[in-house]
């Protein structure tokens, strides 16, 4: 399963292109995660159904970077795109290729700018047969590619051990994991997607709900929310703030 879902119009196949040699190139270990339609090995196959697979690839993802520009605003598919990807709740990234109108369907989103003054990278790429090179703004890639690995979901994207405990064992025993352990709490990546996807539901809906996380004892639930959930929901500290733990036991 792709992990980032690449929405772009067909008019910037080459900046789609580049942005993602560019992404795999910081980051060997995104080669396999990014979806793009248009790669021979992770888009989509000869004789597939195109919209079928990009909504397929859409919802299995955790999260969407939209390559914005003029062409991307006029295109119905990729405004569906969005909106699917809002309505299930994924964390969206963009990064825009020119100069657009403030607001928007994507202006409650932070944006990157990959174009305007400053020092700029240039990406070759090969594209129908045909050599282009493709410039982006060096400042607004890299801060894409911080936003991205900020945004990762799987256990290996967290430090470990923590810096402020460096002998921490990644055994707790009994103990329900913390915070500090999400490097450590594996095997619940699905889990912790369908949470997060939940909580961003209804925070856009704006009605006021209770997310609440169920299991027999010992399932693991206090270190789903503690290990899992938290440490993500702080990395995205523009749409949430967590506070502490409450336990009210017979105070309730």
């Amino acid at each position: 399963m792709s992990r980032v879902f690449l929405s772009h119009s067909s008019r910037d196949n080459p900046q789609a292109i580049a942005l993602k040699q560019w992404l795999v190139e910081q980051d060997p270990g995104l080669a396999d995660e990014i979806f793009l339609d248009l790669d021979p090995v992770t888009g989509i196959a000869s004789g597939e159904r195109w919209k079928e697979a990009l909504r397929r690839a859409n919802e299995r993802c955790e999260a969407v970077i939209c390559l914005l520009s003029a062409h991307w605003e006029a295109s119905r598919e990729c405004l569906a795109e969005y909106r699917t990807a809002e309505n299930l709740g994924k964390l969206i990234l963009c990064a825009r290729l020119e100069p657009l109108a403030e607001e928007g369907i994507t202006g409650e989103w932070q944006r990157c700018e990959l174009f305007g003054n400053g020092p700029t990278t240039g990406i070759r790429v090969d594209v129908d047969g045909e050599n282009n090179t493709v410039v982006f703004l060096t400042e607004g890639l890299q801060r894409l590619h911080r936003g991205l690995r900020r945004a990762g979901i799987g256990a290996e994207h967290f430090v470990w051990p923590p810096p402020n405990d460096p002998g921490r064992a990644p055994y707790r025993g009994w103990e329900p994991l913390e915070e500090a352990d999400a490097a450590v709490f594996f095997g619940r990546d699905g889990q912790i997607v369908s949470g997060l996807e939940e909580l961003r539901g209804m925070r856009s809906s704006g009605v006021k709900s209770l997310f609440v996380i169920l299991g027999p004892s010992g399932a693991g639930k206090s270190s789903s929310l503690r290990a899992g959930l938290l440490p993500r929901l702080r990395r995205d500290d523009r749409h949430f703030l967590p506070l502490d733990i409450v336990r009210p036991e017979r105070n309730a």
